[in-house]
């Protein structure tokens, strides 16, 4: 199952900030942040905080287009491999049920 860099926000982060490290975290890359393209929001039942504590929580997402990507892809502890796939092949993969949203409209977003 295919997932799109990205996590939870530190407390007090900004949203760019926030997805800047976690880009950073995840892939080893450095990218530039473009426009917001998508925001969806569901419930997300026991989920675990840091903290330990479980709880049924509302979950706001948000899909950026980021651009320019420097570096060399250098895959966290999270992930076990990575692709590059253009618009015309985005449909030929299996993605979390939660990424659903993002690819509809990035898929109508002309970029």
């Amino acid at each position: 199952m295919g997932t799109f860099p990205g996590g939870l926000l530190d407390l007090k982060e900004p949203l760019q900030d926030g997805l800047l490290r976690e880009v950073k975290e995840e892939t080893g890359l450095q990218v530039s942040v473009g426009n917001v393209f998508a925001t969806w929001d569901h419930w997300e039942q026991g989920f675990i905080f840091r903290d330990g504590r479980t709880l049924d929580v509302r979950i706001i997402e948000m899909a950026y287009l980021c651009h320019n990507p420097i570096g060399e892809i250098i895959l966290s502890d999270e992930h076990q491999d990575y692709r590059w796939v253009g618009k015309k092949n985005l449909k030929d993969f299996l993605f979390f049920r939660n990424s659903d949203i993002a690819i509809q409209k990035y898929l109508v977003t002309k970029c």
